[in-house]
């Protein structure tokens, strides 16, 4: 009885195999360490991207910087774990009202990591310290981690969909 079991439990894992194989065969899926190695995510060009996003908002370039996020409802921003903005014409807003008291901020990355997920985005990481300056010199800074998911556009370029920032104390106070 042991004999005809096994003998069972064997003809079923070649059959499952075999079904495997063809299901495989037919549809084109390969395994995943395949499609990785065929996946050229341009890992430079989206950190360059972040590095260039960072300088327009520090040269207060406000509507260069508006062109880096999508247009549609999949952008979102958040703060310390709390959706901030939910469209680039928000985040537009909200960097005049700070440029209008006049502060200007500048941001500083450490160990950005690129990751990519897939074949058209990645996922940027870093810590990061921002400080922001007046007329009067340096008016305060805040530290902390940074995400930007990008998306790789049909254009060639770039476009930031989702951003979260951490800070150890929440946000700064006014």
């Amino acid at each position: 009885m042991y004999q005809i079991k096994t003998r069972m439990a064997v003809v079923s894992v070649v059959i499952f195999a075999g079904l495997a194989t063809t299901m495989v065969a037919a549809t084109g899926i390969r395994p995943s360490a395949t499609i990785q190695s065929e996946v050229a995510v341009d890992v430079d060009g989206a950190r360059n991207f972040i590095l260039e996003y960072l300088k327009l908002l520090e040269d207060g370039e406000i509507e260069k910087v508006r062109k880096q996020y999508v247009n549609d409802d999949r952008f979102a921003w958040f703060t310390d774990g709390q959706k901030r903005y939910s469209t680039p014409d928000e985040v537009i807003k909200g960097l005049n009202e700070v440029r209008a008291t006049g502060v200007r901020l500048r941001t500083s990355t450490h160990d950005l990591e690129i990751l990519p997920l897939g074949s058209s985005h990645v996922s940027a990481r870093t810590s990061f310290e921002t400080r922001a300056f007046g007329p009067e010199g340096e008016r305060f800074s805040f530290s902390g981690i940074m995400t930007i998911v990008l998306e790789f556009q049909v254009g060639g370029s770039w476009k930031i969909i989702y951003g979260h920032t951490s800070t150890p104390g929440g946000p700064p106070s006014d």
